[in-house]
């Protein structure tokens, strides 16, 4: 018997090299329509996330770094979001978080303010429609 979510749209991946478990991702899609998002507000939460695949959770090993199990992972986790429609949340002190989105393409679409907590990051997929909105900054 499985313990897992029993939600449409939920998926999670295990990564192996040879026989040892080195990561795992899980995704699902979002709700249709979305509930409000504290960062991005009613509208921008139903226009970028409604119906969006969200990375949920993305571990590799220390050990399995840097050896492309993370974007493998990553790559099976959007196999649903034929739209290009995909989304995740990170906190903004997690550098190495942040440095693994940006470097596959991902972009941040709000910048916390100082002090603000919890600093949440949203981040949406290279291909997402709606990065057109997105200013770009340094």
């Amino acid at each position: 018997m499985s313990n897992l979510p029993h939600r449409p749209g939920f998926l999670a991946v295990t990564a192996r090299i040879g026989s040892r478990l080195c990561g795992f991702g899980t995704a699902v899609r979002s709700a249709d329509p979305a509930p409000e998002h504290p960062v991005l507000g009613a509208r921008r939460s139903q226009e970028w996330l409604a119906g969006a695949v969200r990375i949920t959770d993305l571990v590799v090993a220390p050990a399995a770094r840097g050896r492309g199990v993370g974007t493998g992972t990553l790559d099976v986790l959007l196999l649903p979001a034929m739209d290009d429609r995909a989304w995740a949340v990170t906190d903004h002190q997690d550098t190495a978080a942040l440095n693994f989105f940006r470097c596959r393409g991902w972009r941040q679409t709000v910048y916390p303010r100082p002090g603000a907590h919890p600093a949440q990051i949203v981040l949406l997929a290279p291909r997402h429609p709606a990065l057109s909105e997105i200013p770009v900054l340094p």
